[in-house]
């Protein structure tokens, strides 16, 4: 005796499967389509399936590939029913079947299903004939070549456009997806097919889903949310629409892939705020120097006329440090955020990294970070657009920065960074390398890949737009340098930025 599972959406074909096959002894399971086939499945590992090619709720095909894909489903006898076996070439070894029976006259049709099943035990799978049974007692449909031909000129279109399509049933279970959102999803058909619509999001997102799911369902018609949602780390929008006059009530959803969009739009932000912070900085450093100006002039004036014994000596000299400080703090600000259509030139790494410093040193002192900068003076120029590189490495120190602040309290050790800049060769050429080596939380494995992508961060709202690296990747790409890493979570992150030696022409 085996246990059998019958897919079917015809009640009458289920109905003799059932009195033919326990006639004979056999357990039989039967499901009107391929979603309850995988519901069965989920419990239930029969020792034979058969399954008929068309049906809604998961096609046959696509139901085969599904069985085939699952370790636990390996040793199952696989056979496909066939009710256009004359008008499609069907290959049974595309779907991963053991057999094909063609549907025809029920006596038949009976005797070729008996006849696989009796061989089952004495026959290896692979010695089994991969020839459609009964094909040759039955005569083509015209009916039956256009809904074909007209199936395959759909599915053409829908495996060809750049929207993702996906298909719901009732309880929101995925039962088609198009090429276009199995990669915007990125989980493969095999295993997408049957899964909750809504579980494909982040739990902060379910609950607005639904509604929108539920806004549809009552008012039946095309439902667009304004803001996107994140999905496997892209942002995507979506039109839910229901699908009329169909007994199963399916629902349609379009997923439009806007991150690239949403990219350029946020970098165009991102620049028009630059603007905005360069104008306001030339008037601010127009305000500043001027005083600042004054302010160590007079200083000097004090320092000239005053004995170098007296204490007030000192604090004249530190009064014109800390003015020298300010005013070199409005100059790398200025340098930060001016016009960024400027061509490149030749820079020393060096005073790059001195301005980014400028920046942000006095923060990492006040959180007690250790700094360390080895840079060689005799280091070769390499030629940039130097606030571009200020603004990737800025990036980097306060990606540090963040990351040590989130050490736990219990780890032993003083917070550091350390800086060291060297001519690295690779693959010929000759770049200088400048790493950034931090002992904070590190970043973990199964995130690594993923960095630079738009939009992805694992700063909580508010702390991180998740642009910093892409932008950062962005610039060292247009310089024809390399963006690496290396880390282990809980103990270390490497950022190392290759940049080529600008080669001076003689």
């Amino acid at each position: 005796m085996k246990k059998i599972l019958v897919v079917d959406n015809h009640p009458i074909m289920l109905k003799f499967m059932s009195n033919l096959l326990e006639k004979k002894g056999h357990q039989v399971l039967t499901a009107p389509d391929g979603l309850s086939a995988l519901d069965i499945l989920k419990t239930n590992i029969p020792d034979v399936i058969f399954a008929d090619l068309v049906m809604p709720n998961i096609s046959g095909e696509k139901l085969c590939r599904i069985v085939r894909s699952k370790p636990e489903l390996k040793e199952v006898f696989l056979i496909i029913l066939s009710a256009i076996a004359v008008e499609d070439e069907t290959n049974i070894l595309d779907y991963g079947a053991d057999a094909c029976i063609a549907k025809g006259p029920f006596d038949k049709m009976g005797d070729h299903i008996l006849t696989i099943l009796e061989h089952l035990d004495t026959v290896r799978t692979h010695e089994m004939p991969k020839e459609i049974l009964g094909r040759e007692s039955l005569y083509g449909r015209q009916i039956t070549q256009e809904l074909l031909a007209s199936k395959n000129h759909f599915e053409a279109t829908l495996n060809n456009i750049s929207e993702g399509i996906l298909e719901l049933s009732e309880e929101l279970k995925i039962i088609y997806a198009n090429p276009a959102a199995v990669s915007i999803i990125g989980i493969p058909e095999e295993t997408l097919l049957s899964k909750v619509f809504t579980k494909l999001f982040l739990n902060n997102h379910q609950k607005k889903i639904e509604d929108l799911l539920k806004i549809q369902k009552e008012k039946q018609r095309m439902v667009t949310h304004d803001a996107p949602f994140e999905m496997n780390n892209k942002q995507v929008m979506l039109n839910i629409i229901p699908i009329k006059n169909n007994e199963h009530k399916p629902i349609l959803v379009i997923l439009k892939n806007i991150t690239s969009q949403k990219q350029i739009e946020a970098q165009l932000q991102h620049a028009q705020r630059m603007e905005a912070i360069g104008t306001l900085a030339a008037g601010v450093a127009h305000e500043i120097n001027n005083p600042i100006s004054g302010i160590i002039g007079y200083a000097e004036i004090l320092k000239d006329s005053d004995q170098k014994q007296t204490p007030d000596y000192d604090i004249l000299n530190r009064i014109i440090k800390e003015a020298d400080r300010i005013a070199e703090i409005v100059k790398n600000l200025l340098t930060f955020s001016r016009d960024r259509h400027e061509e490149k030139s030749s820079a020393n790494i060096k005073d790059i990294l001195s301005s980014t410093l400028g920046l942000i040193e006095k923060r990492l002192i006040k959180d007690g970070i250790q700094l360390s900068v080895d840079v060689p003076d005799a280091l070769p120029d390499i030629k940039v657009r130097s606030h571009e590189i200020q603004q990737v490495f800025l990036n980097i120190l306060n990606n540090a920065h963040y990351g040590l602040n989130q050490r736990p309290l219990e780890l032993s050790g003083d917070k550091f960074i350390n800086i060291k800049c060297g001519i690295n060769e690779v693959e010929g050429r000759n770049f200088i390398r400048t790493t950034f080596y931090d002992n904070g939380t590190g970043i973990p494995k199964n995130i690594l890949n993923n960095i630079c992508d738009p939009f992805f961060s694992t700063k909580p709202p508010g702390k991180g737009t998740g642009l910093g690296l892409s932008i950062s990747h962005g610039i060292v790409n247009n310089h024809k340098g390399k963006l690496l890493f290396e880390t282990v979570e809980g103990k270390f992150t490497k950022v190392m930025v290759n940049l080529p030696i600008h080669a001076v022409q003689s």
